[in-house]
């Protein structure tokens, strides 16, 4: 029977709008989804109820460049596996496998990409939380496969419902992201190579996904959070604004143009990524007073520990937990006692953003300082501290940016993506 279903799912059109970008951008869209849907369809057959394509690609927003004959797709091709009922949801690790062979075919096809699954039940779905990311998949998402309704099944709420704690914790994690592109030569070079180039464009889209949901004007695609970030330009100041919003909107809409039509400027440099870091900081700080009620002249890490004691007790032991978990129950024994006292201060997804707030605040002041700078010994060991598990640097007697940074990155994903804690 699933060989039969595969075989079906070949032959079924895609029901796609083409995107704003080339042909050969559409057309490297539709070998995707095709691809998605035979690969899952022939392994999980009649346990599958739909087959979702999610993400900036099913809003027709992807960007692919050509580079070495073949067609590229920047960032991730998103594909959600929702399961029947009681048809059992399959391991992680079997479905990032599943994506490996999608994407050995795709490279066959000269399309190159990294295709993200997941595996979920319907019972997931109905309980998605009011969230960014649940809002633009009910919104945004296409069905590729299966039941064309299933995207009902997610509780439906207005962006207004959305929590802006949402929208805090998406701009931490995008200034995390960073970190995996930035060394010292990246952030001291005339052009930045084109993975950071696409991250730098990436982090300016959410940060103005971040400012448009605090300013209750939030939208679900990149086109039109560009337009009413320039339209909210364009109106007279009224109350706080984290920096002036008019040379930022201009950068937005650069960076949206590029990013929907896959020709990158090749003339960006450091000063590019200093400004976007410079931009990300300060939308960091106005926020966290809102969210927090602190005054401006808090340091950012009062702002950090504010934004901690808001927190529950079950909250941090939650997270804590998660940790231990993830990091082996009885592997991780001798950090329990460290995880414990600090889960009367934080948690660790929290512990995570204060270390990358404050790292990239000094390599922010770094790079504008010129020459000669360095971020403190002292500084670095102290953010380290905040990690559940810190860097051990190469030399004992002094741990470097770039560790601590790997550091951070590494924390990031081994504790807290997929995970709400």
């Amino acid at each position: 029977m699933e060989s039969t279903m595969a075989t079906r799912a070949q032959r079924m059109p895609h029901r796609m709008t083409e995107p704003r970008g080339t042909p050969a951008a559409f057309a490297s869209k539709s070998a995707i989804c095709e691809e998605m849907v035979a690969v899952c369809a022939k392994a999980y057959g009649a346990r599958l109820r739909a087959i979702v394509l999610a993400g900036s690609l099913a809003r027709n927003e992807g960007t692919f460049i050509a580079r070495d004959g073949c067609s590229v797709l920047l960032g991730d091709a998103d594909v959600f596996l929702v399961f029947r009922d009681n048809a059992g949801v399959p391991a992680a690790a079997e479905v990032t496998s599943l994506g490996k062979s999608i994407e050995a075919r795709l490279a066959e096809r000269g399309i190159r990409g990294t295709i993200g699954v997941d595996a979920v039940s319907a019972r997931y779905l109905q309980v998605l939380a009011p969230r960014i990311l649940s809002y633009e998949i009910r919104q945004t998402s296409q069905v590729l496969w299966g039941d064309k309704n299933v995207l009902s099944l997610i509780p439906d709420f207005s962006p207004a419902e959305i929590s802006r704690e949402d929208a805090w914790r998406m701009l931490c994690n995008r200034m995390i992201e960073q970190l995996d592109f930035v060394n010292e030569s990246a952030i001291d070079t005339e052009r930045l190579n084109p993975a950071l180039q696409y991250a730098v464009i990436k982090l300016y889209l959410d940060l103005a996904t971040s400012y448009l949901l605090f300013a209750g004007a939030y939208e679900p695609t990149y086109r039109v959070r560009e337009k009413r970030l320039r339209e909210l330009a364009g109106l007279p100041s009224h109350g706080s604004q984290p920096f002036p919003l008019n040379p930022f909107s201009a950068r937005v809409s650069e960076c949206t143009e590029q990013k929907l039509s896959g020709e990158l400027n090749g003339n960006w440099g450091s000063s590019s990524w200093q400004e976007a870091i410079s931009y990300a900081i300060q939308l960091w700080r106005w926020e966290a007073v809102l969210l927090t009620s602190e005054p401006n002249e808090f340091s950012t890490a009062q702002l950090c520990q504010s934004m901690a004691k808001r927190l529950t007790n079950a909250q941090k032991l939650r997270g804590w937990f998660s940790v231990a978990r993830r990091a082996g129950w009885w592997k991780s024994w001798r950090r329990w006692p460290g995880w414990a006292r600090m889960s009367f201060q934080t948690s660790p997804r929290y512990g995570v953003y204060q270390a990358a707030i404050l790292l990239a605040e000094q390599l922010c002041a770094v790079a504008q300082n010129g020459a000669g700078e360095t971020v403190s010994a002292v500084d670095l060991q102290e953010f380290n501290r905040l990690l559940p598990v810190p860097a051990i640097p190469k030399d004992e007697t002094k741990l470097s940016w770039t560790e601590l940074a790997k550091a951070i990155v590494l924390n990031y994903q081994r504790f807290l993506t997929g995970t709400t804690t």
